[in-house]
């Protein structure tokens, strides 16, 4: 979009830019909603251990995470992963990038150590 046609959806009223200084601001979700492609109220929480060992680690983290988004997204997605954070082929790790590049998540949600990061 060009900033012409921001500036007169912004005079015309059917998008509100917070503004900061002279400079217009919009949010993506305001903006993905004008033009018809809505992201869905979606989360995915991750939890990695590094092994098998620390399965019930794991489960707690799935638990806190579980917890701590409950109520706030209408739909949660659980990536889980027993691997090493070095390995970058991860199974889950890709099965969370591919939620992001498909637009199918809007937040990841993740633990270190029991705090919630989005």
């Amino acid at each position: 979009m060009s900033v012409q046609t921001l500036r007169r959806w912004d005079k015309e009223g059917k998008l509100k830019p917070v503004r900061i200084g002279k400079e217009r601001r919009y949010r993506e979700e305001d903006l993905l909603k004008f033009i018809g492609e809505d992201r869905p109220n979606a989360v995915a929480i991750y939890a990695r251990v590094s092994s098998h060992d620390q399965r019930k680690d794991l489960e707690a983290q799935i638990e806190f995470l579980r917890r701590a988004v409950a109520g706030s997204f209408s739909q949660v997605y659980e990536v889980r992963d027993i691997a090493s954070g070095l390995k970058g082929n991860r199974k889950g790790l890709l099965k969370l990038i591919d939620l992001a590049k498909t637009r199918k998540i809007r937040a990841v949600a993740v633990t270190y150590p029991y705090k919630i990061w989005f």
